[in-house]
């Protein structure tokens, strides 16, 4: 399964980076994730997200390269999600004065089982809003 998100933000690049790369910083959150909990910094950090369902993930941080403005992060099981081999990796462009791209794109293998009775279609656009939401938390970054 693939989903990626692309959108461009009134914020400086600098801003979104500094936000971004604070791995257990609250901006990733919306109505249906939560961090839970967070330690270290940049390759190697650690949260947990806490999901609106009633499970959890951990989330391991495998990059963060400040010269390219790349997160990327995996999911290690066990986890509350469908996924196996997990990766998200989220880039950062310039796009003008205080302006930037964010392209937000996961990569892992549905596992669909009776826990989770939606198809991969299903789950992928709710993954895709989810996306979305942290890039405009990502907007409001200061």
């Amino acid at each position: 399964m693939r989903v990626e998100v692309r959108k461009t933000i009134e914020n400086s690049i600098d801003k979104v980076w500094t936000s971004l790369s604070d791995f257990g910083n609250p901006h990733l959150v919306d109505e249906t994730i939560t961090t839970k909990h967070s330690e270290g910094r940049g390759v190697g950090a650690v949260r947990t997200i806490e999901l609106a369902s009633g499970g959890s993930a951990t989330e391991l941080c495998i990059v963060c390269d400040p010269e390219t403005f790349t997160l990327a992060y995996t999911i290690l099981p066990p986890a509350d999600v469908p996924l196996k081999n997990y990766v998200s990796t989220v880039r950062l462009r310039w796009a003008g004065p205080g302006r930037t791209e964010v392209h937000w794109i996961q990569v892992s293998e549905f596992t669909a089982d009776d826990r989770f009775p939606v198809t991969e279609d299903e789950f992928a656009a709710h993954a895709g809003q989810i996306y979305s939401a942290f890039i405009d938390g990502l907007e409001r970054a200061r």
